[in-house]
């Protein structure tokens, strides 16, 4: 595995095909961002490219990255056009830029061709691969055929990978031996989160909860995967104990239909809609918030081939709270957390052992505080800048 200089470049474009800065931040939103935060931190002049047309909607902090924007003023990713230009814009900026490295997030087809043409030119290209889609299980058997495809191509369109973890980095190993492979695991920007300024309390008020109610929070998706039916479920049991305590689930709402009228069907069949809070999807000032105020943060994540393949990024955010953390042991996450310490890792991967879990934690302050305050130890560790600069002396071979 021959390493790959990164001491000679003196800038760096992080490349997207999705809308930037989108409407909402959302979690596959702040990992290219953070990305390009720790690149800059590191001495490279960094630039985010993303598509023109749909606006810089959302500014951040003053320290965010430029984004330059490409491709024309109506681009639609159902475009077959659109995307074309696009890309052919990405490989006309990189190719007139020397001295550049390259970072393509997560690309589509027509960026793992654009990628393999700019490395046949002679640049520093790395290629961004967090989840691995044709693993999923809700997508049919053709869909998941042609994101492998993608995530195949994409591998051998680069000098390196940067994965986000060990499962996915022994993958890209197998498809392409002596790929020089970096992981680099889930990321927290506390000037994002900016939990120092964060009104726990006003979280509680917003959500018409009581100030003295102990409340449980997921914060993420609603895909099966997620494993928040069990979460529920989980819950159900232990209400008849818990009377006060609240489980709020916080988030985007991209499941489909179907897998939503089962969540409610989840919380009806345990009786517990008067103690469920559904507010939606957070902006992060009012996530940060959310996130303090919690007693536990869940992280129920289902053991399946998906999950195994990724890390998810509310590790790392509920790992910077200082919450005490309920997780699932699947994939990379006792690599990081550990039992005991920075978290209450459940072994059994179901709404019992989910409820054993919020048994104890719920029952126990002390425990509370002191694996909060151990989670809060390891988010620390996972800012941008510290570990942009893990993985590129690892990519030097350094």
């Amino acid at each position: 595995m021959s390493p790959v200089s990164t001491s000679a470049c003196t800038q760096a474009f992080v490349v997207l095909w999705s809308p930037f800065p989108p409407e909402r931040f959302a979690a596959g939103d702040r990992r290219p961002r953070d990305f390009a935060i720790g690149l800059r931190a590191a001495g490279l002049s960094t630039v985010i490219f993303a598509p023109e047309g749909v606006s810089p909607r959302v500014s951040v902090t003053l320290n965010d990255p430029p984004v330059d924007h490409l491709g024309g003023n109506s681009f639609n990713r159902r475009s077959g056009i659109s995307r074309l230009a696009y890309w052919w814009c990405v490989y006309r900026r990189c190719s007139q830029s020397r001295g550049a490295m390259l970072l393509f997030y997560n690309p589509p087809m027509l960026g793992a061709l654009c990628a393999f043409l700019l490395r046949c030119l002679g640049h520093l290209v790395v290629v961004e691969i967090c989840d691995r889609n044709s693993l999923s299980e809700s997508k049919g058997p053709f869909r998941r055929a042609l994101h492998w495809l993608t995530e195949y191509t994409a591998v051998h369109s680069c000098n390196a990978c940067i994965v986000i973890c060990s499962e996915l980095a022994s993958w890209v190993r197998r498809i392409a031996p002596g790929k020089r492979v970096a992981v680099v695991p889930v990321m927290v920007d506390l000037a994002m989160f900016r939990f120092e300024s964060a009104q726990p309390r006003e979280a509680k008020d917003r959500l018409s909860i009581a100030t003295d109610s102990p409340i449980v929070v997921y914060a993420g998706s609603f895909h099966q995967e997620e494993g928040v039916a069990q979460l529920i479920d989980a819950f159900a049991q232990i209400a008849s104990h818990h009377p006060r305590v609240r489980l709020v689930l916080a988030g985007r709402h991209m499941a489909t239909g179907q897998q939503l009228e089962g969540l409610h069907r989840c919380i009806e069949r345990g009786a517990v809609e008067s103690s469920v809070v559904l507010p939606g999807f957070l902006e992060t000032s009012d996530l940060a918030s959310l996130l303090l105020a919690a007693d536990v943060l869940a992280l129920p994540q289902l053991d399946v081939p998906l999950n195994r393949s990724a890390l998810p990024t509310k590790m790392a955010e509920y790992a910077a709270a200082g919450k005490a953390i309920l997780a699932t042991n699947v994939g990379d996450i006792s690599n990081y957390l550990v039992h005991g310490d920075s978290a209450f890792i459940v072994q059994d991967v179901s709404a019992r052992g989910l409820a054993l879990g919020l048994e104890a934690l719920l029952s126990d302050p002390n425990l509370r505080l002191r694996l909060g305050t151990g989670a809060r130890k390891v988010g620390l560790l996972m800012t941008p800048e510290q570990s942009v600069r893990r993985i590129l002396n690892e990519l030097s071979g350094e």
